[in-house]
Parts: C-alpha cells; structure tokens; sequence
C-alpha cells in the first residue's frame, strides 16, 4: 500500500497536478480577493464545492487511461496487489490534494469551521475519485471519456442548481452532489449549521461513498481489468 502511494505521488508530480493547483490557489486568491465580501461568501462554498469533485471525477479517469495505455494497470495485479489498495491510494493521494487546496479556500473564505469544511472535502473528494473510476471503466481512450463525464456529471450536478438558486429542501440532501454544497455552505455561513442538518449530509455523503467503493471494486475489475 505505502509502495502505491509513493509511486501515485511521484505520477502526480511528474504529471503536473502540484504545479497546477499551486497556480490554481493564486488564481483563486487574486480572484476572491478583488471582490466585495458578500459576493465573495456567496461564491467561496460554490468553488470549494467543484475544486474535489472535479478534481477528483476527471484526474483519477486520466490516470486511470494513463496508467493502461503504459500497459502497467495488467502486470501490477498480477503480483498480490489488490484492486481494493489500488483505489484506496488513488483516493488518498487525490484528497490529499483536494484538501491542500480546500485548506487554502478555507482561509481565504475566513471560516470558523474547519472540522465540517474538512470532512465534507475529504468525503466529496473521496466519492467522486470513486465515481471517476466507475465511469471511466468503460472508455478506451481520453476523449471518449471526456465525452462520456458530461452523461455522468449531469444527473450528478444537476440537482445542485436550485440550491445554487437559494432552493434547498431537506429531502435534496439524500442526494450526494446536495449534501456536499449544503455541507460547505454551512462551513462558510454566518450562522452556525444545525448539528441535525449537519449529521444528515455527512452520513448520506458517506452512504454514498460507501456504495460507491464497492460499485468502483466491482466495474474496475470487471470492465477495466477484466478479472470477473
């Protein structure tokens, strides 16, 4: 597992990923920091909100690719590696960042509470590395990925946007993409979150995370390794 890990962080680094966010955070400094207060806690959940799940959804499909066009993906489960420490360090590696920048989002957004930030980032990130795995299980090659994410976003994202709009209610947090924003709009909101709410959106984000694994266990060995 630590050999994995170490090798997904060299990959990552030789890849660009650091360097990118890196530039990403000062984007996001300079943007935020030109902006009038209350647009900007308006705006800092939102970007918090896409900043893991992007990150985690489209680089893990990209590795993933990367990784079976060197050919490496077949002789690497024919040692004792198995699928499931395969994507537990792609999930740790992959949220390590997402957190790296979320911490940076953090304090630039001046919240107060970090254990609800932290946690709701390393859940979205984890269930979306996750759900990255499943859906590019079934391409070939990058563009057809790319072009297959949009079939798989949409119902993912879509139910998000009349929480964008201000209309949220509590039945929508059953749904993983609504439990993450509501999640990360109560670490930046003024008034603290109720604690019910609260445990409602981290115990449906986790729910689905839980699901998700397997659901990643079962497509990348079948339809990516073609092992069952």
């Amino acid at each position: 597992m630590a050999a994995l890990l170490l090798a997904d962080l060299r990959l990552q680094w030789r890849q660009g990923f650091y360097a990118a966010y890196a530039l990403v955070c000062v984007s996001y400094a300079l943007v935020l920091g030109a902006l009038p207060d209350e647009l900007r806690r308006w705006l800092v959940p939102l970007i918090v909100y896409s900043d893991p799940a992007v990150l985690g959804f489209f680089f893990v499909g990209g590795l993933t690719l990367l990784e079976r066009g060197e050919g490496v993906l077949q002789p690497l489960f024919v040692t004792p590696v198995r699928v499931e420490a395969w994507l537990a360090s792609k999930c740790i590696s992959l949220t390590a960042l997402a957190l790296s920048v979320v911490a940076a989002l953090g304090v630039l957004g001046e919240t107060n509470r970090w254990g609800l930030l932290m946690s709701a980032a390393a859940l979205t990130s984890v269930c979306f590395v996750l759900l990255g795995v499943i859906a590019v299980s079934r391409f070939e090659t990058i563009n057809q990925y790319i072009g297959g994410a949009v079939l798989w976003a949409t119902p993912l994202v879509a139910p998000v946007l009349p929480m964008v709009a201000g209309w949220s209610p509590g039945w929508m947090l059953a749904w993983p993409t609504c439990a993450s924003l509501a999640l990360f709009q109560g670490a930046f909101a003024e008034a603290p979150m109720p604690w019910g709410t609260a445990a409602v959106c981290l115990l449906s984000l986790a729910a689905w995370t839980g699901l998700a694994w397997v659901w990643a266990v079962r497509w990348f060995s079948r339809y990516t390794l073609g092992l069952r």
